[in-house]
């Protein structure tokens, strides 16, 4: 997939544009973030966040966009298998950085496979998002996804 496809729709998700190819063919999902949900835990007390999701299965377009607060800097954040209160396996990685990001943190995976996307889309709340800070490797912050779309 060209790059300049994927520039133009993630700039095109994120402005809420209103073209039908965007909205025929994207999904949304939204987590909202806290250290009391991670799973074994503890998570960060002081911890929050949201995390917005939006797909394009048929360009195997994954977008994403990470806020967080009280945390210090990420390290990492990834999507997981698991219902709320089980600590899954990583379904995909969003970002990793070893000097760590600040809120938000946000970018593109192109080649997702259509499988990946529709079955976040299908159980949203059987997937979750977990932020990972130095302090916190297995996980600072975490939210159960949902549908918005």
């Amino acid at each position: 997939m060209p790059k300049k496809l994927i520039v133009t729709f993630f700039v095109a998700i994120s402005l809420g544009a209103t073209t039908s190819i965007v909205l025929a063919h994207t999904a949304e999902q939204r987590a909202s973030l806290s250290g009391d949900s991670v799973a074994p835990g503890p998570g960060d007390p002081e911890g929050t966040g949201r995390a917005v999701i939006r797909s394009a299965p048929d360009e195997g377009i994954l977008c994403y966009k990470v806020y967080f607060k009280g945390i210090g800097r990420a390290r990492g954040a990834h999507v997981h298998q698991g219902p709320r209160g089980v600590a899954g396996p990583t379904h995909m990685r969003l970002f990793t950085s070893k000097k760590g990001k600040r809120s938000p943190v946000e970018g593109c995976h192109s080649g997702v496979g259509v499988e990946t996307i529709e079955a976040m889309h299908d159980d949203p709340s059987n997937y979750y998002v977990d932020v990972h800070t130095r302090a916190y490797p297995d996980g600072a912050v975490r939210g159960q996804l949902r549908n918005t779309r």
